[in-house]
């Protein structure tokens, strides 16, 4: 999963996976907006047909966060 999201926030941010780290953090090293968060969000929705709620990506500080969130409904979907 970690890869995955790395590879994502790569993508979105059109920088290399190199730079990104479990604990690098998503709005102030890596400058991911809401909009670009939500858009990994769906993109892995639509991957691992999860239902990841919006509403619990405030409370998403670093990498290892996101993975975690994703990780818990993956494991949860079904």
């Amino acid at each position: 999963m970690l890869d995955k999201i790395v590879s994502l926030i790569s993508q979105a941010l059109g920088i290399e996976p190199t730079d990104v780290s479990e604990t690098s953090l998503l709005r102030e090293d890596l400058g991911l907006t809401e909009a670009d968060l939500s858009e990994i969000v769906a993109s892995l929705n639509r991957e691992y047909e999860c239902a990841i709620p919006e509403d619990q990506t405030g409370d998403v500080i670093t990498v290892a966060d996101l993975v975690e969130l994703a990780e818990n409904h993956v494991e949860t979907k079904g």
